[in-house]
């Protein structure tokens, strides 16, 4: 027979391995974009922690990582903005991009 005290004390003991899988490697996650995608993470008027890729041809931005909108034509401007969000019509590619390999 289960009791309630014996429950607690199982679901206690898988509590430490729970929360070591969840938070395992967060810091090693990053989200990955296409540097001709018209996303914010490829915008010069995004303010978040990015990186170029080896090969200029991907963004590479940790995970959750969110940024502000610069842009003051967009929506956006002034507020969070995540990484994958669009609005492509004041979209201008990031500096980094358009200078990699010259």
């Amino acid at each position: 027979m289960i009791t309630r005290r014996s429950l607690i004390r199982r679901i206690a003991g898988f509590l430490p391995a729970l929360a070591a899988s969840l938070c395992a490697g967060r810091d090693g996650h990053a989200a990955t974009f296409s540097a001709t995608d018209r996303r914010c993470a490829t915008c010069d008027f995004w303010r978040g922690k990015r990186k170029l890729s080896a090969d200029g041809k991907r963004i590479i931005v940790p995970d959750d990582e969110r940024g502000f909108c610069t842009n003051g034509q967009s929506p956006l401007s002034g507020k969070v903005a995540f990484p994958g969000q669009v609005y492509p019509d004041g979209h201008k590619t990031w500096r980094q991009i358009t200078s990699f390999g010259n």
